[in-house]
Parts: C-alpha cells; structure tokens; sequence
C-alpha cells in the first residue's frame, strides 16, 4: 500500500450510489491522526481491498476491485482535533451485501484505524460466524492487511 498522498485521480473508481444510508459514525481525531488519514491508501497489489483518499472535508473509501464508493465521511475541525460530523453508506443492494447500520459504523472504524492509523483493531464479526467464516469475512474486508489486526470474540 501506498502512503504517498492519495488523490481522486490516484486510482478508478465510481461516485456513491445515490441508494445511501447515514450512518452514526462520530469519532475525534488529533491533528496527528488527521494528517495520516489525509494520506489515504492507495493499493499496490490485489491482496490490497481499498482505495481510500481525501478530498477537501470528505474522506471516500472505495473498494479497489470495483470502484464502488462504499462509505463517505465528512470531518469537521474542533479545538485542536477533527470530528467525524456525518457519515455515509452505500446501500446499492445490486452491488453491495450489507449487515446493519451498526455493523458498517464498526467495519467503517476497523478501516481507518486499520489502514490509516496502522492501529491493531478488533474486526467486526457477524453473530454465530465459525472462526472460518470470521476469517473469510476478514480476508474479504481487508486483505492481506487482515494480519495486523486481531479477531473480535
């Protein structure tokens, strides 16, 4: 992955389904975490699930394969920190399976911390998932990148 400063023209990829959802999502960040999210991620190689990049207030994160814009979320600066204001996700159900409202808040979370922040992160697990079926899902979410985060019991 690529920490080198994404942009919209960094990568191809689509505008979101206008079928959206907003989705409580609020978490603050320091001037620090900021200027690593800014960053963005660029994939390198197909094991890589995300093309993530900032564009004024709004981060997009669009799955790599596709292009599909599956969230959006706008910051806004506060003290000396940044909080998320609003957040957006796909519900185009012709190109996207989704769990809960909820679910994606914590899938949303496990992203940027995992791929942004380079945080370990407990992922988001469906209830009654095996272990294979959490592993799966996890491969699915984030590639390769899977391996530096951990499981959620």
């Amino acid at each position: 992955m690529s920490k080198q400063g994404a942009t919209a023209g960094s990568w191809n990829h689509e505008p979101m389904s206008p079928e959206r959802e907003e989705i409580v999502y609020r978490e603050e960040f320091t001037q620090a975490e900021m200027e690593q999210i800014r960053l963005g991620y660029i994939p390198e190689v197909m094991e890589e699930k995300w093309f993530i990049y900032m564009e004024g207030d709004w981060l997009y994160l669009h799955r790599s394969w596709t292009g599909l814009c599956v969230y959006m979320i706008r910051f806004k600066q506060k003290g000396g920190g940044f909080l998320v204001v609003e957040a957006w996700a796909s519900r185009d159900a012709k190109k996207r399976n989704w769990i809960s409202s909820e679910h994606d808040a914590r899938e949303l979370a496990s992203i940027i911390h995992l791929l942004l922040l380079d945080e370990y992160v407990r992922f988001p697990r469906k209830s009654g998932d095996s272990d294979e079926e959490a592993a799966l899902g996890m491969w699915s979410l984030v590639g390769k990148e899977m391996m530096r985060g951990e499981r959620e019991e």
